[in-house]
């Protein structure tokens, strides 16, 4: 339980951090909308942060962890 209460408060220590990067943004046509809970048929999801214009919209999942991160690219050729 507090392994889990400490993962919750990192995630949102998160988005506070990026929410100042939004906060920057001065153009009166752009949106920002945090914390949207929709329903598609018979479910739910949720998305962090959704930034809308008039030519886009971008869905934005915040992750706030700690350690390293190992990326491996995989060459798939026939």
């Amino acid at each position: 339980m507090i392994i889990e209460r400490g993962k919750l408060a990192a995630g949102y220590r998160g988005q506070l951090a990026f929410d100042y990067y939004l906060r920057l943004i001065q153009d009166e046509s752009c949106y920002v909308l945090h914390n949207i809970r929709l329903r598609l048929n018979d479910a739910f999801f949720q998305m962090d942060t959704l930034l809308l214009t008039n030519r886009f919209l971008l869905i934005i999942e915040v992750k706030n962890v700690i350690g390293d991160f190992n990326f491996c690219i995989l060459n798939f050729s026939s």
